[in-house]
């Protein structure tokens, strides 16, 4: 809303505001309804004109309480059959068999496990409740049948130490665990290109701190779209690791109607009560190909589902809201974006960084041996000095000597 009203001049957002309370005063008609009454000239003395109204819903968007008391449901989109993508022959003979890397990762301290298969090049985000034995293996199984489902078998399975215990549950394939305190360099890799469209994501959005529920969809949001496309890594470069292993036909930008933390009314249904008919709303993710999407009650902090909205310009009381509701859970202010982890303390360094650490230690492996080579330099130099002077000594000593005696040195 402070961003609309930069649009305007201050006596434009007054006269909007007079509008706006107009409309309340007369007892909520419709906007096109006050518009046909204000150029009328159905009331008297009136200062507010047509252009008034127009621009209040530019800078505060629709009426919240028109939304709450009038919002009626809507006939529902007509459900298209959409069939299942065939896999292409030549990939299931030549790519039936999969290895899969996995490892678990931290976002703000919310647990992650993710999967990366090879040459398919499709991931798996899960939200886990924690990293024990059972729910480990839960998180697998879900993973094992979507490739399963399609023709493929995982003979290989790639992890550190903290995935030993799964050795002996998915014989007869082959475990490889890396060595402590590693992680498998392409699961790693991939967990730093979900940081990458996290981190977008996170710094597009107007709040300074998230709550868990808005973090958890964010990420898995993310997962979503690096399926969605053809890997420049994968067997095909026309089908996409989510048409392959899920058989999902191509995302419909018909249904991208809602960006990740906008803010909406959301249309909870109506009994002919005095109920509200909507209720304020962060939008998370679309859920479906039907035009549904995900929401986060701003009453509540409950995830919701729903397909009827109206989408409102987020204003200072909605940053609070979410910002207290996240402060509520003790998740951080993200000055620089959100936190990475591969455990608890054990931060998920970019490349950059990696490099620049890496840099530093040559360039201090360097330092070391110029250091060296000067000591070395200077000891030969001390040692050659002192050869000669010795050398000096003993000439003068043979010719200091009497005639026909013969000295030491010769």
């Amino acid at each position: 809303v402070q961003a609309n009203k930069t649009y305007f001049h201050k006596r434009e957002i007054e006269g909007a505001d007079s509008a706006r309370i107009l409309q309340q005063l007369i007892n909520w008609p419709s906007t096109q309804k006050f518009k046909q009454i204000v150029a009328g000239n159905q009331l008297r003395n009136c200062n507010v004109t047509v252009d008034d109204i127009n621009r209040a819903d530019a800078i505060y968007g629709p009426q919240i309480p028109m939304l709450k008391g009038k919002t009626v449901r809507k006939r529902p989109e007509h459900t298209q059959h959409r069939a299942r993508v065939p896999i292409p022959p030549p990939i299931l003979e030549e790519h039936r068999e999969v290895r899969l890397f996995m490892d678990y990762f931290f976002v703000n301290g919310r647990v992650f496990y993710h999967t990366l298969s090879d040459l398919i090049d499709f991931r798996t985000a899960q939200d886990c409740k924690g990293r024990g034995k059972t729910e480990c293996r839960n998180h697998l199984d879900d993973v094992v049948n979507k490739y399963e489902s399609r023709g493929f078998k995982i003979t290989e399975y790639h992890g550190d130490n903290e995935f030993s215990h799964l050795e002996n549950y998915v014989l007869p394939a082959a475990t490889h665990i890396c060595a402590a305190g590693e992680h498998v360099p392409e699961i790693e890799r991939s967990v730093r290109t979900t940081k990458e469209r996290v981190r977008c994501t996170v710094h597009s959005m107007p709040y300074k701190r998230l709550p868990n529920l808005m973090m958890k969809h964010i990420v898995l949001d993310a997962t979503y779209w690096l399926n969605a496309f053809a890997s420049a890594n994968g067997v095909s470069n026309t089908m996409s690791p989510l048409n392959i292993v899920l058989g999902n036909p191509s995302p419909d930008c018909k249904h991208l109607k809602l960006r990740a933390g906008a803010y909406v009314q959301l249309y909870v249904g109506t009994k002919n009560t005095t109920k509200s008919r909507t209720i304020g709303a962060i939008a998370l993710r679309k859920s479906n190909e039907s035009g549904g999407y995900y929401f986060m009650s701003l009453k509540t902090g409950k995830e919701l589902h729903g397909s009827e909205w109206t989408e409102l310009p987020i204003d200072e009381n909605i940053i609070t809201r979410v910002e207290g509701m996240a402060e509520a859970e003790g998740q951080p202010v993200m000055a620089s974006g959100p936190i990475f982890e591969w455990s608890p303390g054990v931060p998920i360094l970019d490349d950059d960084e990696d490099d620049e650490n890496e840099n530093n230690d040559v360039n201090e492996d360097i330092d070391e041996i110029e250091d060296d080579d000067v000591d070395s330099e200077a000891d030969d130099a001390s040692e050659d000095g002192s050869a000669i002077e010795l050398q000096e000594e003993e000439e003068d000593e043979d010719d200091n000597a009497p005639d026909g005696l013969v000295t030491q040195s010769e």
